[in-house]
């Protein structure tokens, strides 16, 4: 699910909140991650997870085939299988920042995109097939 603003470009700055839960695979999927879509644009985004296992990371995805580019993971045995997760993803010029449940801050630098024509929610099924995720809460703060 994506969000536009007709006529205007998002502000360079800003920070979206939702809360994930439910995340659920099927196929071959083994793990799912959901997550946040920032900087979206043709020329390509970025993509900011938790995933069920514990691990978040951040991908970029560039323009012509928007394959994902793992920029920046890592885990935390904290977030290990919850029921639910809250995220606050906040972009600030080239730094990008993923909050998961109130706890550590993981962030990257990447100068690649800096402009947003959208923002969305994005389920990533590793390793399989199809998952899914229920996204709410949804927050948009511009600054």
């Amino acid at each position: 699910m994506f969000f536009r603003w007709p006529g205007h470009a998002f502000p360079q700055n800003y920070s979206i909140e939702a809360d994930a839960s439910n995340l659920t695979t099927s196929g071959f999927a083994l793990l799912t991650c959901a997550g946040i879509d920032v900087r979206d644009t043709s020329s390509g985004s970025y993509g900011l997870f938790i995933c069920q296992g514990g691990t978040w990371k951040i991908d970029r995805y560039d323009a012509p085939d928007f394959n994902a580019k793992e920029i920046a993971s890592g885990s935390d045995a904290k977030l290990f299988n919850l029921s639910s997760y809250h995220l606050k993803v906040s972009v600030n010029g080239t730094m990008l920042e993923i909050r998961i449940n109130g706890g550590a801050t993981y962030m990257v630098n990447d100068t690649t995109y800096l402009d947003t024509d959208n923002i969305g929610f994005t389920v990533d099924p590793l390793q399989g097939n199809t998952g899914s995720a229920v996204f709410s809460n949804f927050s948009y703060t511009p600054g």
